[in-house]
């Protein structure tokens, strides 16, 4: 054979390989592809399992009683209890102004007490807010 065959002939071979490289790289990024998407929904499909479904959104919390609506509502036996022990140490040091303004802030504790024992957690709940130093 001369020189210029061969060298027409090692090209045409260069550029069969190259050519099947090309294809089996195409060919394997296609399939690649087609895995990874393929993957998820075909892991969930043998699993049986479905997404859950969206949580429903909580019930907005209830308003704050007005301090008319608060001065209707019959005072609590834990905020009286309360008092009571309030007027038996510190009574004498009391004006009456200041005894009113105690009754009504422990009755205050004492309603947001109960607000707060009525809301149940979960043992897994976390507490709400980020720490940073």
């Amino acid at each position: 054979m001369t020189d210029k065959k061969r060298a027409g002939r090692e090209s045409e071979d260069e550029q069969a390989k190259a050519g099947a490289r090309r294809e089996s790289r195409r060919r394997f990024t296609k399939q690649a592809v087609g895995a990874a998407l393929a993957t998820p929904a075909a892991l969930a499909a043998a699993r049986g399992q479905t997404r859950p479904a969206p949580p429903e959104a909580p019930a907005p919390p209830k308003p704050q009683p007005t301090p008319a609506q608060q001065q209707s509502q019959p005072p609590s036996p834990a905020a009286a209890a309360y008092l009571e022990v309030a007027r038996a140490l510190y009574g004498q040091h009391l004006t009456p102004e200041e005894f009113e303004r105690l009754r009504r802030d422990l009755e205050n504790n004492v309603r947001t007490s109960e607000r707060l024992a009525a809301a149940k957690l979960a043992n897994a709940d976390e507490p709400d807010f980020v720490f940073s130093a």
